[in-house]
């Protein structure tokens, strides 16, 4: 794990932490194989969380931090709401993050998928079918507590967001090797300059361009709390899950090029 810090791996060292607990009886558990190819996919993926389930209950635990933001996204105004939606959003993109652990294992050694009969490229966008649908149904539920509880139209913008989440979570499990020279360069100084922000920039690209584009538009929905100011946002999240959806593809290409 020290290793891995020295190298600025995160995800190893998380790894080498999470895989210090030993292996559990989680692997008698199976799904029914199936029959048609387009589902081998989704298929494995679901296995592959049925057999860690501590990740399916941090994505449940890290809905509830999300939609407990959004209450003071809708009663506070200008930039504290946008901070209280943008909070929101990032808890959202960490719970459908747990879900999407078989597309960065794939994305950690190429030679992991050589099973597969895709590209990587379409690889990646069908790791993508099991969260969407695990985090949408997540989403929905969340959406029904809250309505039951006198909440308004604006909560069931939390499962139409969440295909945004899952393709900024694909953006970063295409990045590649860590690019440990934007840290520190040669014109930056002793201290790096703004190396560490580039760095921090590339590392977390996809999220934060989801939080940054939705942060703004979504108080406002949250605030206004209506039909018609909801329809323009769920739009704008799912156009941004088909442009983030082309970058992680395009990002997947890219690695078979180095």
């Amino acid at each position: 794990m020290l290793a891995a810090l020295r190298k600025v791996e995160l995800r190893a060292a998380r790894l080498a932490v999470s895989g210090a607990g030993g292996t559990r009886p989680w692997h008698r558990l199976r799904l029914p194989v199936p029959r048609q190819k387009w589902l081998i996919v989704p298929w494995r993926d679901a296995t592959a969380l049925l057999r860690a389930p501590s990740r399916l209950g941090r994505a449940v635990l890290l809905t509830a931090p999300a939609l407990l933001c959004a209450v003071p996204a809708h009663s506070t105004r200008g930039l504290p709401s946008w901070v209280a939606s943008g909070a929101a959003l990032l808890f959202g993109y960490l719970a459908v993050a747990q879900l999407l652990e078989p597309a960065r294992v794939d994305t950690d050694d190429l030679r992991r998928s050589s099973w597969s009969p895709y590209r990587i490229t379409g690889l990646m966008l069908r790791h993508a079918i099991v969260p969407v649908a695990l985090g949408g149904l997540l989403a929905v539920v969340a959406a029904l507590v809250v309505t039951l509880a006198g909440g308004g139209p604006a909560v069931w913008l939390a499962p139409v967001l969440v295909p945004a989440l899952v393709a900024a979570g694909l953006v970063n499990a295409c990045r590649g090797v860590m690019r440990r020279d934007l840290i520190v360069s040669p014109a930056g100084g002793a201290g790096g300059g703004t190396g560490p922000l580039v760095f921090a920039a590339w590392y977390a690209a996809g999220p934060a361009l989801a939080v940054l584009v939705l942060s703004a538009p979504l108080s406002d929905a949250l605030r206004a709390d209506t039909t018609t100011a909801c329809v323009p946002v769920g739009a704008l999240g799912l156009a941004l899950a088909a442009v983030l959806g082309y970058w992680a593809w395009e990002r997947a290409g890219k690695l078979t090029a180095r």
